[in-house]
């Protein structure tokens, strides 16, 4: 194993949003925002938020009732 290999960011996996049961709520937000649907599915699935946009995609799946 190198050095640099070492500090790496480990990827997640989230898997495709397109295996989900939501795959309409997630492509409706991300028309209404302007993000990709795989970006909505991440956040809904645990990654982390980095600005205020991703904070607004979070609010909009807690009110479709997918994130508590």
């Amino acid at each position: 194993m190198s050095l640099l290999g070492f500090h790496r960011k480990k990827n997640k996996g989230f898997g495709s949003y397109k295996d989900s049961t939501h795959v309409e709520v997630y492509e409706r937000i991300a028309a209404d925002l302007r993000t990709t649907p795989q970006h909505v599915y991440e956040i809904a699935h645990g990654k982390l938020t980095q600005d205020f946009d991703d904070t607004v995609i979070r609010e909009r799946l807690r009110a479709e009732n997918i994130l508590s």
